[in-house]
């Protein structure tokens, strides 16, 4: 899914004047981000759900009070997802646009398709961000040690594609 949306901004980027290209882009991340305002308000929702059984559990709350945050929580949680479908509906348009296979399920499929899609894209997200984090902090301790043992060794700047001191 990284390198369909990539895929998708580089065919945005050759087509498309700077100023649109940027807009668009934009048009496309921020749509893109409300799969990750769905993927919390399904954690929330889990999360309080499991907080109010045991508040309920416990005498904290009335079966009533229990009901309604209950319910609650799903009408957030419905309708978050409703915007994560229009926003898969906007990203497949901007797909056609340029060209290029959809990313995300159609707008019919079950909601229960685009959730996993949606819950597998934020992970792969989230997952390829804490491994280049981390790929970044190995490197800059590597860096740091070589350069104690040897001071002349200096940490490497990327130039194009090329890396120099």
């Amino acid at each position: 899914m990284k390198q369909e949306i990539k895929n998708l901004f580089d065919a945005v980027s050759k087509q498309e004047n700077a100023e649109d290209a940027k807009f668009i882009t934009e048009f496309i991340t921020d749509s893109a981000s409300t799969f990750v305002s769905y993927f919390n308000t399904v954690y929330r929702d889990v999360l309080q759900a499991q907080a109010f059984r045991s508040l309920l559990d416990m005498g904290r709350i009335d079966r009533e009070d229990y009901i309604f945050r209950i319910q609650e929580n799903d009408n957030l949680r419905r309708k978050a997802h409703d915007v994560a479908i229009d926003a898969c509906a906007q990203i497949n348009r901007q797909c056609d646009r340029y060209g290029l296979p959809h990313i995300c399920p159609e707008k019919d499929a079950n909601r229960t398709e685009i959730a996993e899609f949606i819950g597998d894209f934020v992970c792969e997200f989230y997952q390829d961000g804490i491994k280049s984090k981390q790929n970044s902090m190995d490197q800059a301790i590597d860096y740091a040690q070589k350069a104690k043992i040897n001071p002349d060794v200096g940490y490497p700047k990327k130039m194009g594609d090329e890396e120099c001191r």
